[in-house]
């Protein structure tokens, strides 16, 4: 690597972004670590989204707007990764925002995990459009070989949480684009940390660097395209993984069709939600144990049989953020768990035994995509 190189390459794709792009910029643009570069991948935007990054890049030279036909979120990251320099590879999304502090946090830890760390990730916060924090991810500190943790749990929150070595990526492939996945999208970015963590030590940085963004419109959002990518996602692995134990593909299931029920409930899709709940106590029938999806599948069975939809009361938004603050926890504790007791003992106990287990790498032969 040459002096004029830059140390991160932080790749951003974008689609009809001009709402928050400014804002996610301003996030990067104002790290501590400087040295770095920013690809912004506009695919095939229909607003300013590319007015208002020519407009910066004009005065920043650090960031470089490129152009293409829509292809899909995963094309438009690979895009960004053909072109980077930099020794390590960096994505956020372009409604998200960075602690000021991340890049360089993230930097120290993966040198200091040495060459065979690929992948460097850490917690993030919730914030609403408005960028109100209304919550956090749940923060897991699992490290080293965490390939069979992650396939049961997503321990990495969003594709603006990790940084990934370049060789890394270039040793497994990149993203899978939309028309590899048949149109679908959603899981690409769990399906990439996997594809590293099979090859790969992982390190985390224990302390919530990341704001994500919940817009309704956005991937997460739209759950029959998250389940067909998460399909494709979990029939790789076992191509990889002929002898992966079959149990943590059903548990990972399992979590997953709570999550797409929850996305839904959110949504008040209330037969998504019945749905996405009785497919989860099929793939995991531990699931029916938890006492929180209960009461959801009651409730949206109720409001089916009355044929209106649940208005939700308004979220109280817990702070205001800016770019250039750290993101802070809420004041009030976090309401403990009623009656899930049982199935939080049995959750607990696979979670040991998978962490506890870590293997010393899967896929070693067909870890490409």
């Amino acid at each position: 690597m040459t002096a004029r190189e830059p140390i991160v390459s932080v790749v951003l794709p974008a689609y009809n972004a001009a709402a928050y792009i400014g804002e996610a910029l301003a996030s990067v643009l104002g790290q501590t670590l400087g040295s770095l570069e920013v690809l912004v991948v506009d695919d095939g935007s229909q607003d300013e989204t590319s007015t208002i990054v020519a407009r910066l890049a004009r005065e920043e030279p650090r960031v470089r707007l490129v152009r293409q036909e829509n292809a899909g979120v995963g094309a438009a990251r690979n895009t960004g990764i053909r072109l980077a320099r930099g020794a390590y590879i960096a994505p956020i999304d372009a409604d998200d925002v960075w602690s000021p502090d991340k890049l360089e946090k993230q930097v120290a830890r993966i040198e200091e995990g040495g060459d065979d760390t690929g992948m460097v990730y850490c917690w993030s916060d919730l914030i609403d459009p408005a960028g109100r924090r209304v919550g956090e991810s749940r923060p897991y500190r699992v490290e080293g070989r965490v390939a069979r943790a992650l396939i049961v749990r997503n321990i990495i929150p969003n594709a603006s949480v990790p940084l990934f070595r370049a060789k890394a990526i270039s040793d497994v492939g990149g993203y899978l684009t939309r028309d590899e996945q048949g149109g679908a999208q959603g899981c690409e970015d769990w399906d990439l940390a996997l594809r590293v963590a099979e090859r790969h030590e992982v390190r985390v940085v224990p302390e919530a660097l990341v704001a994500y963004r919940e817009v309704p419109s956005g991937l997460s959002f739209r759950a029959d395209a998250m389940l067909r990518s998460y399909e494709i996602m979990c029939q790789r692995v076992r191509a990889r993984n002929p002898d992966l134990p079959p149990s943590l593909l059903r548990w990972s299931a399992g979590r997953f069709h709570q999550y797409l029920a929850s996305l839904a409930n959110k949504q008040g899709d209330h037969a998504s939600a019945v749905r996405h709940y009785l497919r989860a106590i099929v793939s995991d029938p531990v699931a029916a144990l938890n006492t929180r999806s209960q009461i959801r599948l009651a409730r949206n069975v109720v409001w089916l049989a009355r044929g209106r939809p649940y208005a939700r009361p308004p979220a109280a938004p817990v702070a205001v953020t800016s770019p250039s603050e750290p993101f802070s926890p809420p004041a009030t504790a976090r309401r403990p768990r009623i009656g899930n007791a049982l199935y939080e003992r049995i959750q607990a106990r696979r979670w040991s035994a998978v962490v506890d287990a870590q293997p010393s790498a899967l896929g070693q032969g067909t870890g490409s995509r």
